[in-house]
């Protein structure tokens, strides 16, 4: 499963270089090797949502806020989502995304 959503988030390439490894100097936190892991969680809020109701999601520490939009995108269902961090460059990026 690829998302179908579209979300701003830090250049990962040019802050990791040639390592190949999600650098700490990464203004907001974004991981595309969790992909898989975002998809799954996309399919399983999607199950869960087939027979039972959620009046709100929380995500803390929401980094560029990708998963809950994917969430709020991807999934049926009329909920609403809070998204938190500490980091306000990432609140900032996130809050565009929406």
């Amino acid at each position: 499963m690829i998302g179908r959503t579209t979300f701003l988030s830090a250049d990962v390439e040019h802050y990791s270089g040639d390592k190949k490894q999600i650098s700490a100097s990464l203004p907001i936190f974004y991981n595309p090797r969790m992909q898989l892991n975002r998809d799954l969680s996309v399919l399983l809020l999607s199950g869960y949502l087939e027979s039972n109701n959620i009046e709100t999601m929380c995500e803390p520490l929401t980094g560029s806020g990708v998963r809950t939009l994917r969430y709020l995108n991807e999934c049926t269902g009329d909920f609403s989502a809070k998204m938190f961090d500490v980091n306000p460059t990432a609140v900032e990026t996130a809050t565009k995304n929406i």
